[in-house]
């Protein structure tokens, strides 16, 4: 029997063209964005990948460009959803031959009558038709199957049964699990906004649904699980609880792939009898999708300030606020201007080259952080105009694509770059930022590393003022310091202004019942 599974085991999508067809081509960029954010193992055609609507060439194909890719790198597993058991035994038998490394079983389609005997004779044959190991997929809210453990002590009997996907959404069961049978299975969690909870219960791996769009992230989630610091997984699995709840409804599907692709990382298309979203549900996606995680934020920190100030909590002179990529110091001007001394920059690649399918050209462009990362590109030949946002929000979006597909997946935002209209102004920009949103503002982190860019190419001096344009008119003002340690690093300093344009006060009446909002269902609010 192999190594034993452990780890991210993500559970893909399959790309579908939006004329219905499978595009193993982007599917197996998503793939090779996966892998190099760490991955310990793929599934192919679970549920997430549409396997119960997909022929069996297009099955086939898509086990194909997916064992090319992973080219032996990590084990490869496809979900087997099929209607009869003697359907999934002739895949399973086809997909051994095809190289596959195990498989994830689903029990089977569309005919379910809670017969655990069923149930469990099903698994067996299947599991005697190939020699590969097989993860369990214990879904009963999704499948009405529910491979209790009882029933997993006789499945203990067969060998190449090895692992337990347990997505009851019930964490007693890992407990359970662990008390009746130890280590026999390799336990993995299904249930992506539990992971954290239930990694607390020891797991052995996560089947990763939601995370897809969000390689990275998912990622190092899982690691500090590892590593047990439970004190930044918490404060991670806080900001990415809302895109994981995505994964836990009957439009999963549709959810993840829209998110695919805002991210960059592939396109929303699916197979009939799924719809793409639309309408308000379109919009409460996108406006979970949306609410993306910035790094730090230029304009933010300065609105930040001033608001303080407006709000008597803050007079002229410095304060230090806490970002999620470290401490920046501020400072309120007299003239009522903010001066922000931003985290290190540094350009990291010169002139990189992204070609666009799409538009079957290539741009360049420096790729640099400066609190964010940042593709920042000049020979776009777009106008930066407001009247052109749809074109260059379009364009953005199809550079960040490629660039995510290359290897790059924490690039978010694209820094669109040209001349000036203001004749006070250096240059101008349009920021793409995590999402679809563009930046108002020249952006902070952006002018930060585009100040880092200029001083690279030795065309901006230390101290030496730079004035940066948005795609509004408005502006601010950028200068940095040679790092002292790190060479080719700088220490950038951003200046602008910001207004307080409204001011809200709350009336709480003690007499009213939900004065401080609405109570837990289980409390009794009858008068005492």
């Amino acid at each position: 029997m192999s190594k034993k599974w452990q780890g991210v085991f993500p559970a893909i999508t399959t790309q579908i063209s939006k004329n219905g067809t499978v595009n193993t081509e982007a599917t197996c960029r998503h793939i090779e964005c996966l892998i190099k954010s760490g991955i310990s193992g793929l599934i192919v055609l679970g549920s997430l990948g549409e396997n119960q609507t997909l022929t069996p060439e297009e099955k086939r194909a898509v086990i194909s460009a997916a064992k090319e890719t992973v080219n032996g790198r990590i084990p490869l597993l496809s979900g087997v959803a099929e209607t009869s058991t003697a359907e999934s035994c002739r895949f399973v038998a086809d997909g051994e031959k095809a190289g596959l490394d195990g498989y994830m079983l689903m029990p089977p389609m569309i005919y379910c009558s809670h017969d655990p005997e069923e149930t469990l004779v099903y698994y067996e044959s299947v599991a005697r038709a190939t020699g590969l190991p097989i993860m369990i997929y214990n879904n009963p809210i999704s499948y009405g199957h529910d491979v209790s453990s009882e029933m997993m002590k006789r499945l203990a009997d067969r060998p190449n049964f090895t692992a337990v996907k347990e997505s009851s959404g019930d964490t007693r069961r890992i407990t359970e699990l662990r008390r009746e049978l130890g280590d026999r299975f390799q336990i993995f969690t299904g249930v992506d906004n539990l992971i954290l909870e239930s990694a607390v219960l020891g797991l052995d791996g996560w089947v990763a649904g939601a995370g897809i769009a969000f390689p990275e992230e998912n990622q190092k989630l899982w690691d500090l699980t590892r590593e047990g610091k439970w004190d930044k997984a918490r404060e991670l699995y806080a900001w990415f609880t809302p895109l994981l709840n995505l994964d836990v409804t009957p439009k999963l599907v549709q959810y993840i792939k829209l998110t695919v692709q805002e991210v960059g990382l592939g396109e929303e298309w699916v197979k009939p009898p799924r719809l793409p979203l639309a309408g308000e549900e379109r919009k409460y996606v996108l406006n979970v999708i949306r609410k993306g995680y910035l790094g730090m934020c230029g304009h933010g920190t300065i609105g930040l300030v001033v608001t303080l100030q407006h709000c008597g909590l803050l007079s002229a002179g410095e304060c230090r606020i806490e970002t999620p990529v470290g401490i920046v110091s501020a400072v309120l001007n007299k003239d009522g201007s903010v001066s922000v001394d931003n985290v290190p920059a540094y350009r990291r690649t010169a002139n990189m080259a992204v070609y666009l399918p799409e538009a079957g050209k290539t741009v360049h462009g420096d790729l640099a952080w400066g609190g964010n990362w940042f593709f920042i590109c000049a020979d776009h030949g777009q106008k930066l105009t407001l009247d052109n946002i749809p074109a260059l929000t379009r364009l953005s979006r199809d550079i960040r694509h490629a660039l995510n597909a290359m290897g790059c997946p924490e690039v978010d935002h694209i820094e669109l770059t040209g001349p000036a209209h203001d004749k006070t102004a250096h240059g101008r920009n349009f920021v793409l930022c995590p999402g679809g949103a563009y930046d108002r503002s020249p952006c902070g982190t952006g002018t930060s590393a585009k100040v880092a860019c200029l001083a690279a190419e030795g065309k901006l001096k230390p101290e030496e003022i730079w004035i940066q344009e948005s795609i509004t008119g408005s502006l601010f003002q950028a200068s940095y310091r040679p790092h002292p340690q790190n060479k080719g690093h700088i220490l950038p300093r951003i200046r602008g202004t910001a207004f307080v344009t409204a001011e809200c006060e709350f009336i709480l009446n003690e007499a009213d019942p939900l004065c401080w909002g609405m109570p837990p269902t289980n409390l009794n609010l009858s008068p005492v």
